[in-house]
């Protein structure tokens, strides 16, 4: 028991680390200058929906901000062209936003701008080492996944 009790502290105090060192403003430069993290991770969201527009209090409930902040960020996307508005069709009053085709391409140049960055960095390491990192983040990712399902569980149940 105490085996797990340190694998979750040093897990809980080294995953926010890993997310900070993951906002890369030159990464995101390339991606689109001036894009913000708030920006990208809208973008994210929209992606992840295949097309289904979102109302803006999902993305805020998605990214735990504030209405009127995720509402400013969706403007600027708007200005930008990344996104589209579009009204519900049973309450005009809800605006919903999806991807336009402007953001769809910016957002599919993310995979290609890590896939330069991991190179370079992968090149200076032992194959044998870019193998076991390469593990670790699939399972980081797939426990994050885990994580992510259980929290959504959590909020429907405290609702």
């Amino acid at each position: 028991m105490a085996e797990i009790n340190y694998q979750t502290k040093q897990m809980a105090e080294l995953l926010p680390k890993i997310a900070r060192n993951l906002r890369f403003a030159p990464l995101m430069n390339k991606i689109k200058p001036g894009l913000t993290t708030s920006q990208l991770m809208i973008l994210l969201i929209l992606k992840d929906t295949n097309g289904i527009a979102l109302p803006i209090g999902k993305l805020a409930q998605e990214l735990a901000i504030s209405f009127p902040a995720v509402s400013g960020i969706v403007n600027r996307l708007y200005k930008q062209r990344l996104i589209k508005r579009v009204h519900s069709r049973q309450d005009r009053r809800v605006v919903l936003v999806k991807l336009s085709n402007a953001g769809e391409k910016t957002i599919d140049k993310l995979p290609k701008v890590f896939e330069e960055l991991l190179s370079n960095t992968f090149a200076k390491i032992p194959f044998a080492e870019q193998k076991t990192i390469s593990k670790a983040v699939k399972k980081v990712f797939e426990f994050s996944t885990v994580l992510s399902q259980n929290n959504h569980k959590e909020n429907i149940s405290l609702s």
